[in-house]
């Protein structure tokens, strides 16, 4: 069995990864363990609506002269209520509800204490909305500034991968007006060279020149197309994206190419995207040029972690590790390309068993569950 990233020590890191997710669950489900930020949390508010409604009791208790009525005293209670109701929730909103009743019904209300039945009643149910309401409007301005700063972060992800792709194309248009027209006007001189009328000796050196020159020629395309990215304006989902490219691979070979997508369609970075097309396109190529397959498969997961497995299987003939040790430019390119998007690189191939190429993506802050663990461990 060969790897590019050898598979024992690749399944002896997924068992640690595992042991140590499940330790990490213990460690949090234990209560003793648990941050003291997160117990005092609630305390803090509900300790934030009984200091609101405090301010309003003492307020009104120093003016309680000048504002002898229930009336005049109501208001100020539902400050306090309105308050605790955006600054610490709804529950909070509701125990500032309670205590305001009873102060005004036992302390503030004049013998016998005539709130009568009805009117607590009433008083709590309102109280009750406005404090929802409050609440309510807290947390719709809260979802709506995340929107606005997830909004602002995909165009700064996408003005990114837009200037990556432009750098990327002049990079390419660099090549093609420098080394690849000069290989080209080389070899074209070359050819027009009438080689009957050279010595003998001569002709063997212009056609190595020839050679060399066209050799450089195909290396500058090759370069080009690999530096140049495709169009960003291309924005159908990865998925039809991908179709596409295998449709054309089916298209140039007798081998049978399917394809199938698995999960939730989700919609990632556009630096994501792009790496998981090139990764699949050179996978997809190398197993059409060198494999000499009967059958490629191409699949592509959608995590719910989230995450994004893409896994390109042939039938061909395999390599041997030990050929490629020290060389392969193809696969480090694609194991940089992964390393670029914090993806994991894996190649299985053994000599006359078919080769795997593995790319596993996972969004950071993601969640490694026992179901990633186990995509991690399917080679």
């Amino acid at each position: 069995m060969i790897a590019d990233v050898n598979v024992a020590e690749l399944k002896a890191e997924i068992t640690r990864t595992r042991e140590q997710s499940h330790g990490a669950k213990k460690h949090l489900a234990n209560p003793e363990t648990r941050s003291w930020r997160h117990h005092a949390l609630p305390v803090i508010r509900y300790a934030i609506a009984v200091l609101l409604f405090s301010a309003a009791f003492f307020t009104m208790h120093k003016l309680r002269d000048s504002f002898p009525a229930p009336t005049f005293q109501t208001p100020l209670f539902f400050c306090s209520i309105v308050l605790s109701g955006w600054f610490a929730g709804l529950g909070p909103g509701i125990l500032a509800t309670v205590l305001s009743m009873f102060a005004i019904k036992f302390y503030f209300a004049a013998p016998p204490h005539n709130f009568t039945i009805l009117g607590l009643t009433v008083f709590f149910l309102v109280g009750c909305f406005v404090s929802w309401l409050s609440f309510r409007q807290r947390r719709d301005e809260e979802i709506a500034r995340e929107a606005i700063i997830a909004k602002e972060r995909q165009e700064a992800e996408k003005a990114k991968a837009t200037a990556l792709a432009d750098e990327r194309n002049r990079l390419a248009a660099d090549v093609h007006d420098t080394l690849a027209q000069a290989f080209a006007a080389t070899l074209l001189h070359l050819r027009s060279m009438e080689m009957a009328r050279l010595e003998p000796n001569l002709r063997s050196h212009c056609q190595f020149a020839q050679q060399s020159a066209s050799a450089g020629l195909a290396a500058a395309r090759r370069a080009m197309n690999a530096v140049r990215t495709a169009t960003p304006a291309d924005n159908r989902p990865l998925p039809e994206r991908l179709a596409d490219r295998v449709r054309q691979v089916s298209a140039r070979t007798t081998a049978q190419v399917d394809f199938h997508v698995e999960g939730k369609i989700a919609v990632l970075s556009s630096a994501v995207e792009g790496e998981i097309e090139r990764l699949a396109t050179e996978a997809l190529f190398n197993a059409e040029r060198h494999a000499a397959a009967s059958k490629i498969i191409v699949k592509l997961d959608y995590l719910p972690e989230p995450g994004l497995r893409l896994h390109v299987n042939d039938d061909g003939r395999g390599f041997d590790q030990t050929q490629v040790i020290g060389g392969g430019l193809g696969l480090r390119a694609m194991h940089e390309r992964a390393e670029r998007i914090g993806a994991t690189f894996t190649l299985v191939t053994e000599s006359g068993q078919g080769t795997e190429v593995i790319v596993l993506w996972m969004s950071e802050g993601a969640n490694t569950g026992p179901e990633t663990n186990r995509l991690k461990g399917t080679l």
